[in-house]
């Protein structure tokens, strides 16, 4: 298919106010197409207005038209965007993300692998809770963590293997791999999928029938994915088998922004895209629209030390605006007080506390956050933590719902079948285990069994209670607000909570009505609401998808969450070395992995380009790990920020960074240290010589000056000059004392200042 050009020098209205290369990328119709859009260029934008033009210009069906993106909201955002564009429905287009369009296809034909239809979604929470009982069964309780064992089983089926014989087979795969097969039995036998199978199963299903998946590409003429900077390995072969042979497919994004290593994001499949398809049209996206230039041009002196990415440069037009603050505490209670004052003045200013974010690396970093903030009275929103459907009284009255849905459901089952208490005995929920496994029977026929063979016990009339208490929730088709209610008050979880009578069970209260308000959402959005529909957009829901900019509050999250969204003022907290980055990536930089640091340094990329206007970042000389005070020294990534865009505050630090040279420089971990006297080290002793492009100076309350001068080698130093030390790396003289034979010479050194008799001590100057 053509793309219908105007002769003339207008611009379709579908596609207006498009700066030149979004015009470019957006007017691409036939073959592949790699958008690199940097961060702030408008990438939404673009893919909104290529769905535009293939529609209104191009007449392509709506209806042949598949878009991918990772989040709910990114996907939500879209769609309302193309329907005001086109000024009509824009319905026929599918538009979600990954594990949506996996759920989607798997619901029409998971029947072809043996499941059920009516399948259930489990999430983290159920799965752990199946693998403990994967473990316990096996006599491996003891010996495995099952969140570890959990990431394995994620990782094995990202990857797209399914048998031992698939892959590397070392002692830990060898030894999981039974745990692995009876979890995935005990998912089958449950009628149950989770979060990962639903595109492990989708991509099984194209392979083992190629006739459905021939289905889905004379459906999907377009596909265009969104963020491939982050797809994982099955992700990236669901995308390979739509294409088919048309190649019509169209990816936006960043290989800078590449952030989810850790959970199977593979930077390569952006890097190799042109190799994959040869025939692939390049556009570039370098014109931010979101950040100051200083915050841009700082950003970009960063990323570019990075070797694993494209040649791209950002520029934007917007002003110049205020350098970026960099704040040094004492440690990292200090550090909040500073950041929680800063909001206070900027709010002084006339700013509002939803404009401002504060990010940090890890979720444990919050905790002197919060409490300095609730010290000053000030709103605060957390996010990227435990989902609301995942709050205990919620994850109960779902679990209800869900064996309504799926009677087979083993996990909801037994996490409701004594909630509230019934009486029903440890013994007792055993034995009709062991009869619905032995007999293959449904839960209410094993329960009945267990009643009628006597194994039950006491417990028989309460076995048989419950059991009537499902039937009758399982009763004519009824409003599914109606139903969620009726679950709540005949299930007596709200009797329970009113008996309790305490803040906490008012709050837990709270939430349940707060679940309501989510049916009764999804029942308005929906075209033909359905349990299944409600059940299974709560199993795709992610926390970050309930981010709202006008809370009322500064919102707090980790640099991970942070992605995808801006704020007029950034707070970047925990700024040290083995914090940020973390001190894993140090590890694996000690171990000789190559570019160990550079998802990391990423991660620090897409925290500085979520700020429009003010971007602050901060770091403390001492931290608490493992409840031991230790010094701590300033992110690398500090270090690598030239100083002409920076505004150093603070009552310690003072970082001084040479202008870059030519070639692209990424400091060895040895040449980033701790500081302050007597200071434990997080990192090996330095022993090169060359600081590279930085040097990082403290001044600290000491003595002033020399006393008296040396009469020997130290006479060649004075206080300031740089020196090098054989067995102590770099310093900076501080002073002298005494004289003659007795001469002393004070050094500063990155682990904490020295003292050596002049007339013996080896020194090279440096300046």
């Amino acid at each position: 298919m053509t793309d219908p050009r105007d002769t003339g020098t207008e611009v379709p209205t579908w596609l207006a106010g498009l700066n030149p290369a979004q015009l470019d990328a957006a007017r691409v119709v036939d073959g592949p197409a790699l958008i690199l859009a940097g961060a702030g260029s408008g990438k939404t934008r673009v893919i909104v207005h290529r769905i535009a033009h293939l529609i209104q210009g191009c007449q392509v069906d709506p209806g042949k038209i598949l878009a991918v993106t990772f989040t709910n909201k990114a996907a939500e955002e879209m769609k309302e965007r193309v329907e005001r564009l086109l000024g009509y429905r824009a319905g026929p287009v599918w538009l979600g993300t990954f594990h949506r369009f996996g759920a989607w296809v798997l619901r029409a034909h998971i029947d072809r692998l043996g499941y059920k239809r009516e399948f259930v979604i489990y999430d983290e929470t159920d799965q752990l809770s199946l693998i403990k009982k994967v473990l316990k069964e096996r006599g491996m309780g003891e010996d495995f963590e099952p969140r570890r064992v959990r990431a394995w089983i994620e990782e094995i089926k990202r990857t797209g293997r399914t048998d031992l014989k698939d892959g590397p087979s070392d002692i830990r795969t060898r030894t999981l791999w039974p745990v692995l097969q009876d979890y995935q039995q005990r998912l089958f036998d449950s009628g149950a999928v989770d979060f990962s199978d639903l595109l492990l199963l989708t991509y099984k299903l194209f392979e083992k029938f190629p006739d459905v998946l021939e289905q889905y590409r004379e459906r999907f003429h377009y596909i265009m994915v969104d963020e491939y900077q982050d797809t994982n390995r099955i992700q990236y072969l669901l995308v390979l088998q739509l294409t088919g042979k048309r190649h019509n497919l169209f990816v936006v994004g960043d290989e800078d922004q590449s952030i989810y290593g850790w959970r199977g994001a593979d930077i390569a499949n952006i890097l190799n895209f042109e190799h994959d398809f040869p025939e692939t049209r390049v556009v570039l996206l370098e014109q931010n629209y979101r950040s100051t230039q200083t915050i841009i041009e700082s950003a970009g002196e960063l990323i570019g030390r990075n070797l694993e990415r494209k040649k791209k440069k950002l520029w934007t037009q917007n002003p110049v605006g205020e350098k970026v603050v960099v704040y040094a505490a004492l440690d990292e209670r200090e550090e909040a007080r500073w950041v929680v004052e800063e909001i206070r003045r900027q709010r002084g200013l006339g700013r509002r506390l939803p404009e401002m974010a504060v990010f940090y690396r890890t979720h444990a970093q919050s905790r002197p956050l919060e409490d300095a903030l609730r010290a000053a009275n000030l709103n605060y929103s957390v996010y990227g933590g435990p989902r609301f459907y995942d709050r205990k009284e919620v994850k109960d009255i779902l679990a209800y719902l869900r064996l309504l849905q799926n009677p087979d459901d083993e996990v909801s089952l037994l996490r409701i079948i004594n909630v509230p208490a019934r009486g029903i005995g440890d013994r007792t929920v055993a034995a009709v285990v062991a009869l619905k496994r032995e007999r293959s029977l449904s839960w209410s026929e094993a329960m009945r069994s267990a009643v009628e063979d006597g194994v039950a016990g006491r417990s028989g009339g309460k076995l048989l209670g419950f059991v009537k208490l499902m039937d009758e929730l399982r009763g004519p088709e009824a409003n599914l607000k109606v139903l969620v209610e009726s679950v709540i008050i005949k299930s007596g979880y709200r009797a329970m909570l009113e008996a309790e009578d305490t803040v906490e069970s008012l709050s837990r209260q709270e939430n349940l009505s707060e679940l309501l308000n989510a049916v009764a959402d999804y029942a308005e959005r929906a075209e033909g609401p359905t349990l299944d529909g409600f059940l299974e957009q709560v199993s795709l829901a992610s926390e970050i998808d309930k981010f709202d900019p006008d809370a009322g509050a500064v919102s707090l999250m980790t640099l991970h969450s942070a992605k995808g969204l801006e704020f007029p003022v950034v707070f970047m907290v925990g700024m040290v070395e083995g914090l940020f980055p973390h001190s894993r990536c140090l590890s694996e930089e000690a171990d000789g992995v190559s570019g160990a640091d550079e998802e990391e340094r990423r991660l620090a990329y897409v925290g500085m380009t979520r700020a429009r206007e003010l971007l602050h970042l901060t770091w403390s000389e001492s931290i608490l790990e493992r409840g031991q005070r230790k010094a701590a020294g300033p992110s690398r990534f500090l270090t690598e920020i030239p100083v002409r865009y920076l505004r150093q505050v603070g009552r310690r630090g003072v970082l001084r960074t040479p202008e870059p040279r030519d070639e692209r420089y990424k400091p060895p971990i040895d040449e980033l240290f701790n500081v302050g006297p007597g200071a434990s080290r997080l990192g090996p002793q330095p022993r090169k010589k060359n600081f590279g492009d930085s040097e990082i100076v403290f001044d600290v309350p000491e003595p002033e000056e020399q006393e008296s001068r040396p009469t020997a080698d130290g006479a060649r130093f004075k206080p300031g000059d740089r020196v090098y030390h054989r067995d102590h790396g770099e310093g900076v003289v501080r002073r002298f004392e005494d004289s003659g034979d007795k001469s002393k010479i004070v050094i500063r050194f990155p682990h904490g200042s020295k003292k050596f008799l002049a007339k013996y001590v080896k020194l090279e100057p440096l300046d």
